[in-house]
């Protein structure tokens, strides 16, 4: 952002001022997950995390989380669970307390059977 900045100074001599602009970049966040079981079954409940996310210069004020299935979540610890076998594509989007923000995605493979083996 961008900041007006005024230095004052008071010595035997008298005050002295100055005035002066100052511009600060906001480095975004970094998103990253894990996601737990690793090879999750349908209707399972599968745990997101998010602590592997940081704000090199702040602190990140928001988790939304898609699911790649229309379902979406808020927070930083998550659980779904997919009703259908397939491939989902998770995204995970981390904002700052400046409004900066960055996203991460991972894929799931959803089966019906751990390892071809039911029952």
């Amino acid at each position: 952002g961008s900041f007006l900045v005024t230095l004052v100074v008071t010595g035997p001599s008298g005050v002295g001022r100055a005035t002066t602009w100052i511009y600060v970049d906001n480095t975004p966040p970094t998103a990253d997950f894990t996601f737990w079981p690793a090879d999750p079954m349908r209707k399972e409940a599968i745990d997101f995390d998010a602590s592997p996310s940081y704000d090199p210069d702040g602190e990140i004020v928001a988790y939304h989380w898609d699911f790649g299935d229309g379902t979406t979540a808020e927070g930083k610890v998550v659980s779904h669970a997919y009703d259908s076998d397939g491939v989902y594509t998770v995204v995970l989007t981390v904002v700052d307390d400046a409004g900066a923000e960055s996203s991460a995605t991972g894929v799931v493979e959803v089966k019906t059977c751990h390892g071809g083996t039911c029952g």
